[in-house]
């Protein structure tokens, strides 16, 4: 029987070339791009999947509440004693480790011997940090590897590197960046190939040495500081929300007296480690974590596509579905049972889509390098238990869904009627109508699509034109990554204002773009802790708004003589927000004193000047109270210069002389200040490119099906055509009448995709404090798109049909 349903299976395929061709091409488009998107998804879900404890491994976040801030802030850091005390006083915690990224420090400058180089950050870990996650050891012993003070465990691509022709065990690197250059001996060298993580630097160093991680381990704030990234590992079995319900009275018993000094609230919870990766909208967390909402985004898009693929297979399956009726009267007659026939139309379905999938690997493979590029992941198409698990899941959801109707449908006809010629009966009717409802559903997917993709493009133009408050276009960051060059900073700043291309140049410690972590609640004269306004800040020089052309709205701009020489004061221009918050008005600030106090220090601010809000951090937030304070120079990190010229060669080339002379033991870099802006926005850049790159697809498919249909109607109507231009029709005539009917399925889709698209992608836009308005004209440029496609789909075969000769379509009558 089996050999039978096949050569049946086969010998339909061959004597429907074209309709078979469309259905396979449609279901291998779709199928390649769901694999894809199911091993992209699969490959940012196994993100911290291979630690051995991985369902007892969580990470200590933080939910800050401080007076006077209308919103709350939600932390993926906490507090440096919370980690080792939670281990002292539950014993539930079995282990703790902290992680430290040093602020400020994007690359680390790497000394061995006469060379240096720049890497990838590292952290400053605890020595127990990996006894709680797992890192592959190619040598060292990772339980005590991180013992010893100014010890270090590195990658094992950056110990080849270091050491191309040695064992890098036991030998030592310098290592700046953020502070002093210090020496450390590598103890250790971990497979940065096995196993993806949110954590994936080049080094990690441990804590156990001086500077920050000396800092840190003398650190006694249970309330401030929360810059420490904590993990604990629990025995198994410990419910984490039950161990959560505890943590208000163990912050309560160690840090009251904090609390209730700086008028805050601290709520700690534990986050699962295999869920870091997934999760956005942290303050300070990794920017290389994705939205778990963007991933069911995706799988949505990949089931659309398979969707309209499907949709294919049933419209032109069931269209057809005369030239099959008078095979199952026949069959019926002769004995055949319905579940046979619907076995064997089933079986057609789940055929065809083995042949997709066969198609859909090697196209994938050829097309994965620029996919790849597209998305910017590494995905790699690997035959194994779980992608093969996977294929056969896919071709057999395929193969039902596409082949369940046809087969329900076409097994139904009564063999009495389709041998006497009445197979157009009610059912063929109902069928039409089925027809036309996954047409107007085909579309519907791909408009909506079409919509996401071009609010998505727009609220990006928004982004990036958007004015953000400072001029950042012909700016130059100049970056100063160790403590021994940033002493060169001023000589560098004041030789570059020398050069006829530079306008200004202005060094600071954080720039537009960076992530600011420096904050302090300040409070007004006659007032108090617990109404203090948490505001954000960074340490600048004089020509900081003049070479940012950040506008002045009160007051003064900072002058060398601002620098102050007592410890806890300090010279500061504020935001026009932070003033709101303050409930200072603007011709008053100058002058005024602002008042903070921490560790039993009050610290005082002297406001100088009022400047105009700007966005120094990405659109996604609200604007912030933030302030710059004056530093000593040689205390700065990066210098920006504004430049006007056009031959940027001839100007880095002077640039990179006047470095070498001041720094000549540190490699030369430099960005653009607008790239830096831009990279904020990498994730929804991709998410552009993905839904742009997979709508096409959507519309392809379509397309295929539409293209298939028409030409199968203007099979059905070649007599009708044939008279009609016997009797003088035109050409246009006959392709208006051909087209009218699928373009008015297109134009029902354009109005049930519109809403459904508005409300999904209002969710989206929420996401950002400014954004974009929906026009209605979006909606109409979308419509205008999709009939356009319809049209010269659909006007193809019409064409074709209108021109043909009315004799030879008349002849057999």
């Amino acid at each position: 029987m089996i050999s039978n349903f096949l050569k049946i299976a086969l010998r339909n395929l061959r004597n429907n070339k074209t309709f078979s061709l469309i259905n396979i091409l449609g279901l291998t488009i779709g199928t390649a791009s769901c694999l894809y998107i199911f091993l992209y998804v699969q490959d940012h879900k196994s993100y911290d999947t291979h630690h051995t404890h991985v369902d007892n491994l969580y990470r200590i976040i933080s939910d800050l509440y401080l007076p006077n801030e209308q919103e709350d802030m939600h932390m993926s850091t906490c507090s440096p004693p919370i980690p080792i005390g939670m281990k002292q006083d539950f014993p539930e915690v079995v282990e703790a480790a902290r992680l430290c990224s040093p602020p400020g420090v994007e690359q680390n400058l790497i000394r061995v011997g006469d060379r240096v180089l720049y890497e990838k950050k590292g952290y400053y870990v605890d020595s127990t940090f990996f006894r709680v996650l797992d890192y592959h050891f190619v040598a060292g012993d990772p339980q005590h590897a991180l013992d010893e003070p100014y010890s270090v465990v590195v990658s094992q691509s950056l110990a080849h590197k270091l050491f191309p022709n040695d064992n890098a065990i036991g030998n030592s690197i310098g290592i700046g960046g953020g502070g002093e250059e210090e020496e450390f001996k590598i103890t250790g060298v971990f497979d940065d190939a096995f196993g993806k993580s949110h954590l994936m630097p080049e080094f990690f160093m441990t804590m156990n040495s001086g500077g920050i991680g000396e800092y840190i381990r003398g650190n006694t704030s249970w309330a401030g500081n929360n810059f420490i990234y904590g993990y604990v590992r629990l025995k198994p079995g410990t419910d984490p929300r039950t161990l959560e319900e505890k943590l208000p009275a163990f912050l309560t018993a160690h840090g009251a007296e904090q609390f209730e000094q700086l008028g805050m609230r601290k709520i700690l919870k534990l986050q699962p480690v295999k869920d870091i990766h997934t999760t956005l909208g942290l303050t300070a967390d990794f920017p290389t974590n994705t939205s778990e909402r963007f991933l069911h985004i995706l799988l949505l898009i990949a089931g659309f596509i398979q969707l309209v693929a499907c949709i294919n297979f049933m419209n032109l399956t069931t269209a057809r579905s005369a030239h099959r009726a008078q095979e199952v009267g026949v069959r019926k007659v002769v004995g055949a049972p319905r579940w046979a026939m619907a076995t064997q139309f089933l079986g057609e379905s789940l055929l065809l889509t083995l042949f997709a999938m066969a198609f859909a690997i090697p196209l994938l493979q050829l097309m994965m390098p620029f996919i790849n590029t597209l998305t910017g992941a590494d995905v790699e198409l690997q035959v194994n238990g779980r992608l093969m698990t996977m294929m056969a899941g896919l071709i057999v959801f395929t193969g039902v869904v596409a082949g369940s109707y046809p087969a329900f449908y076409l097994s139904s006809f009564k063999p009495l009627a389709v041998l006497r010629g009445f197979s157009t009966s009610k059912g063929s009717q109902s069928a039409a109508w089925l027809r036309k409802g996954m047409v107007v559903s085909q579309f519907a997917i791909s408009i909506a699509l079409v919509l996401s993709a071009l609010i998505i493009r727009f609220q990006l133009d928004y982004i990036r034109n958007k004015d953000l408050g400072f001029e950042k276009h012909q700016k130059i960051v100049f970056p100063f990554r160790t403590a021994e060059s940033q002493e060169g900073v001023e000589r560098f700043r004041n030789q570059l204002m020398q050069l006829p291309e530079v306008s200004s140049a202005s060094a600071m410690a954080v720039y537009p773009g960076q992530s600011v972590y420096n904050d302090l609640p300040a409070y007004k004269e006659g007032q108090d802790m617990n109404t203090a306004t948490d505001l954000r800040f960074t340490y600048v020089d004089e020509n900081y708004l003049k070479t940012l052309k950040i506008g002045l709205i009160a007051g003064r701009e900072f002058v060398p003589g601002d620098t102050s020489t007592v410890r806890g004061e300090g010279k500061a221009i504020i935001n026009e927000m932070a003033l709101k918050r303050l409930g200072i008005a603007p011709e008053d600030a100058p002058g005024q004193i602002l008042y903070s106090e921490f560790e039993d220090q009050r610290i005082k601010i002297h406001l100088v000047g009022v400047m105009q809000d700007f966005l120094y951090q990405d659109l996604s937030t609200e604007m912030d109270p933030f302030m710059v304070l004056f530093d000593q120079i040689g205390d700065l990190s990066h210098v920006i210069a504004d430049v006007q010229t056009t031959n940027y060669t001839e100007f880095f080339r002077k640039a990179e002389d006047l470095w070498s002379g001041i720094v000549p033991d540190v490699p030369f870099e430099y960005s653009f200040l607008d790239d830096d802006i831009a990279k904020m926005y990498a994730a929804e850049q991709v998410l552009s490119k993905i839904i742009s790159a997979f709508t096409l697809i959507a519309i392809l498919i379509s397309c295929l099906g539409l293209f298939g249909l028409s030409a199968f109607t203007a099979e059905q109507r070649t007599k009708e055509i044939g008279i009609r231009k016997v009797l003088g029709a035109t050409t246009s005539g006959i392709v208006g009448l051909l087209s009218r009917d699928f373009l008015k399925l297109v134009i029902i889709a354009i109005f049930i995709a519109s809403p459904i698209a508005y409300f999904v992608m209002q969710k989206w836009l929420a996401e950002f404090a400014y954004r974009i308005d929906i026009e209605w004209w979006i909606f109409g440029l979308a419509g205008l798109v999709a009939v356009a496609i319809a049209f010269l789909t659909v006007s193809f075969q019409s064409v074709k049909a209108a021109l043909s000769n009315p004799v030879k379509s008349l002849r057999s009558e």
